[in-house]
């Protein structure tokens, strides 16, 4: 029983750290931090998926040397894939809350407030509970986040918590607290979480390996480092960021883009999108 509740738990973390590809937190793209090249390509897809949503055209102009006309429109004008809804429950992931709610619309990444608000996000504390039983049997312990709040988190225990951490919170039916898995790097800014970076030895990708002090952000210095990862299909560097240069850049991308506007790859049709990619979502272009 002890087995197979660890490697169920396993597959619930794994589920959740899987979903980073998804969830932005505000943070990435053309407007956060990647501090490592694994992070990079995260934001890269998620920018690529229907959830571009979160993300804003750049209207900054190239450091050097590429044309950056937009295929259409002017500036601010171009368009990207977006998942629309009528209601929160349509921006849920498999059943579960990954801070998205519909707004306007669409399926957007929460706020935040204050710090503590993005270790819940950023630890993917996403169900909600007010005693032990809300939560999965054997798989998850409800911990009081604060003021009697309750939140399902992955415990530790035989499996590790690798990418984060280990954090000790005391269980909302009460008693010793007890050790679970949660991310601490995240902080609220502007009403956005972000990974910030102290020094250019946080800053790992290749792509972006300086850390900008005023920003606590990763950045590229010139359009030479964003072509140290041509994967990504981003050569040019923009206000610090990688970005494309032309349609066939943004082509040469997963899915959901085939346009490239003022630096940012967006879509020519919801033909491009794809699937939607919450449960309840219509995939559109605009």
């Amino acid at each position: 029983m002890r087995k197979i509740a660890a490697q169920g738990r396993l597959q619930v973390f794994q589920r959740f750290v899987a979903a980073l590809v998804v969830v932005d937190f505000g943070c990435g793209g053309q407007g956060g931090s990647n501090d490592t090249t694994t992070g990079t390509q995260a934001d890269t897809e998620a920018t690529s998926m229907s959830t571009s949503t979160a993300m804003s055209t750049s209207t900054a102009t190239p450091t050097s040397g590429a044309t950056m006309e937009p295929t259409t429109g002017g500036p601010d004008k171009g368009m990207f894939c977006a998942d629309q809804c009528m209601v929160d429950a349509d921006c849920l992931l498999g059943g579960d809350n990954f801070f998205y709610s519909c707004k306007d619309n669409l399926c957007v990444p929460d706020g935040c407030v204050i710090d503590s608000d993005c270790v819940v996000s950023a630890s993917f504390w996403n169900r909600e509970c007010a005693v032990q039983a809300d939560c999965l049997e054997f798989q998850e312990l409800c911990i009081d986040i604060g003021g009697g709040v309750g939140r399902c988190a992955i415990p530790s225990d035989g499996i590790g918590c690798d990418p984060f951490v280990e954090v000790m919170y005391p269980p909302i039916e009460g008693g010793a607290s007890v050790v679970v898995c949660g991310n601490l790097d995240y902080r609220c800014k502007d009403g956005s979480c972000f990974d910030p970076c102290e020094s250019d030895d946080e800053c790992f990708s290749a792509s972006q390996p300086v850390c900008n002090k005023d920003t606590a952000v990763c950045n590229c210095r010139n359009d030479a480092d964003c072509q140290l990862s041509p994967e990504l299909g981003l050569p040019v560097c923009i206000n610090g960021q990688c970005g494309c240069a032309t349609d066939a850049d943004c082509v040469r991308q997963d899915n959901n883009v085939d346009r490239c506007y003022e630096g940012t790859c967006g879509c020519s049709s919801a033909a491009v999108c794809g699937e939607p990619f919450f449960d309840g979502s219509t995939v559109v272009c605009q």
